[in-house]
């Protein structure tokens, strides 16, 4: 009897900053077209604003570290409870997944995320402290919590459906910026949401060669340029970049295709802390503290009413979808009443000087908005750029452009998209993939798109304890766009 385990069901975790979710399929012959290929998901989810295949990455604890709620739910229980909850001791959890591994008190010179902002890292020991413990600690059973929950829901649908447990192989991604002590600790999570721990049983996927996949299969177009066939990722010789933008981490790597079209990495992994997520913290952490003058309020904002700060910043959550790279207009999120009685006639008076009079919303200027891209852009523009050199050094007879494939989240920004055709346009094509109706991050995991073997592209991007792992590279934060962009664009 052969010992090698032998799936019959691929299970993938997309787990993300800001949203998890997950999704299945049968490996069978029927379903070996990758285009055609029946996947199974989850797009119902309690107290969500509509469907959509992933749920908030958020926990709602009590005073005692048991759950309350988890994901939407969590959330809407916050904000329409926070007082209440808090009176208890709960806390809410949200966007924990980056402080993972960051501070591996067993071997400090492990290779950790390169840009880790001290601020962040500061606010992260602050939260963990609260409860007399390290982020190391905190941050691995949050996520423990999180994806056992997301480990049920998939395994109510899947049994429901007629499969055992022992009939599956799990999947989850992982940042291509990762380090090799960071996906050891992922490993240890997923064990401990109840993930089985036999080899060959859970997976760990890097981020984009996932949304290689997934481009590959669905196609693409040209930013910009609606009506434009996009090019062709299945064929072979066709060389691209992928860029993941995600809420936590930009990641990219590269591929060129061989004689049978199959995806062959060039250069090398890279990435950094350049995702949406730290749009929000600096709004949080620089703009709005800058607005009320003073930390101590900004802090007791946090400790008094962090439902109401949490509204605030869901305003600029939604206003930043719409940001262009030209942007002339001001940006104006009201204040919640809540704040409102906290921050004094002292503060009113300041933000009415600051603000042309305006004292009962936050007013951003195009300037303040630059700004606050300035924390993420240039350095995703950077990565991009030695990603493009490395695959220059590769680059044989073939004269087609390369490609820059922005996926994830974030890679809806037009700011973000404008930034880098603006400054890579005459170097390669830059290309997203086509919008779905609901959003299927998750359904572009690699051993649900590949034919139905589940084996692996070459190279192997599975990485497991002991090898090594590419950084990204650091680089200074806050330049602004315009000094990455080709000269004229920004006055």
């Amino acid at each position: 009897m052969s010992l090698v385990f032998s799936a019959r069901l691929v299970v993938a975790i997309d787990v993300g900053t800001h949203a998890i979710g997950s999704s299945w399929c049968v490996i069978s012959d029927s379903n070996a077209d990758p285009v055609s290929r029946k996947i199974h998901f989850s797009n119902q989810w309690e107290s969500q604003p509509a469907p959509t295949a992933k749920n908030l990455s958020a926990l709602l604890l009590d005073a005692d570290g048991n759950l309350i709620a988890w994901g939407y739910e969590a959330r809407r229980l916050w904000l329409t409870q926070g007082a209440e909850l808090r009176e208890k001791g709960a806390r809410y959890h949200q966007g924990f997944k980056m402080d993972l591994g960051t501070h591996p008190v067993s071997d400090p010179e492990n290779a950790i995320l390169a840009g880790n902002d001290p601020a962040d890292e500061e606010s992260a020991q602050t939260a963990a402290g609260s409860a007399g413990l390290s982020v190391d600690e905190v941050t691995p059973d949050l996520l423990s919590t999180l994806l056992r929950q997301v480990v049920t829901t998939t395994l109510g649908q899947i049994t429901a459906a007629g499969y055992d447990e022992d009939d599956l192989r799990w999947c989850l991604t992982v940042p291509a910026c990762w380090s090799d002590y960071q996906k050891a600790v992922m490993r240890d999570v997923a064990k401990n949401a109840g993930l089985p721990g036999e080899d060959g049983r859970v997976l760990l996927s890097l981020e984009p060669e996932s949304a290689a996949h997934y481009a590959r299969v669905s196609g693409v177009r040209v930013i910009g340029e609606d009506d434009e066939a996009g090019a062709d990722l299945m064929a072979p010789g066709a060389r691209f970049m992928v860029v993941d933008c995600g809420g936590g981490t930009v990641d990219i790597t590269a591929y060129e295709n061989d004689a049978d079209g199959k995806m062959v990495e060039i250069g090398r992994s890279i990435g950094d802390r350049f995702g949406s997520d730290f749009l929000n913290r600096a709004f949080e952490n620089s703009h709005l503290a800058e607005c009320l003058g003073d930390t101590d309020i900004l802090d007791e904002i946090r400790d008094s009413c962090p439902e109401a700060l949490l509204n605030l910043i869901d305003q600029w959550e939604r206003a930043k979808l719409h940001v262009t790279l030209d942007q002339e207009d001001s940006i104006n999120l009201l204040i919640p009443s809540a704040i409102d009685r906290r921050i004094g006639a002292a503060v009113r008076k300041r933000l009415a000087r600051r603000q042309n009079k305006v004292n009962d919303a936050i007013v951003l200027t195009p300037a303040d908005i630059h700004a606050l891209f300035d924390t993420v852009v240039p350095g995703t523009l950077d990565l991009i750029d030695i990603q493009l050199q490395a695959m220059a050094a590769t680059r044989g007879d073939d004269t087609r452009p390369d490609v820059i494939l922005l996926v994830g989240g974030f890679s809806s920004s037009p700011y973000l998209q404008q930034a880098v055709k603006e400054r890579f346009g005459d170097r390669a094509l830059v290309m997203v993939p086509p919008q779905p109706r609901y959003r299927r991050a998750v359904r572009r995991h690699p051993l649900l798109l590949r034919p139905a073997d589940t084996r692996p592209t070459q190279p192997v991007h599975l990485r497991h304890r002991g090898e090594q792992a590419v950084q990204g590279r650091s680089r200074p934060r806050g330049q602004a766009v315009r000094d990455h962009l080709r000269p004229g664009h920004l006055p």
